[in-house]
């Protein structure tokens, strides 16, 4: 796998993946929001076809007061596989699922969990990807503070 180090338009992503086969994973917030702010841009422009979509999900915390979370991919064929958690066991056994449908790979992180991210971001290099790329919508406007 080649590293590249240099951030690109969406119109030069656009030009690169076509033709390209891809599997494009996304998340989305499962609620419907207005879809030409954030999240489903990089999707649609990339017109991909091949698309897994992530939801992390929260079933509180422990006793201990640690976050117990989990998630849900939804792959090419709609079926959905439910991973325990976000630890290693969990995560390779997922991004394992993933590069046995393709070892080509586009990441929408725009709206991903930071805790989902980073797990996946750790296990993603544990295998040998044909091509691995990463795309981010910004937001029109960010929030201030108060």
């Amino acid at each position: 796998m080649e590293l590249f180090n240099r951030v690109l338009t969406l119109e030069q992503a656009c030009q690169i993946l076509k033709g390209q086969r891809y599997i494009f994973i996304y998340s989305d917030l499962g609620i419907d929001e207005d879809k030409e702010t954030r999240g489903y841009v990089c999707k649609e422009k990339l017109e991909a076809s091949k698309c897994i979509r992530i939801q992390y999900k929260q079933n509180g915390t422990s006793r201990e007061g640690h976050i117990q979370d989990f998630f849900e991919a939804e792959f090419l064929d709609s079926t959905i596989r439910t991973y325990q958690s976000l630890r290693k066991k969990d995560m390779t056994a997922f991004v394992k699922d993933v590069y046995q449908r393709g070892t080509s790979l586009v990441v929408d992180f725009t709206l991903m969990n930071i805790r989902f991210l980073g797990s996946f971001l750790s296990t993603l290099c544990s295998l040998d990807w044909e091509y691995l790329l990463f795309c981010y919508t910004e937001p029109k406007a960010y929030l201030r503070d108060r």
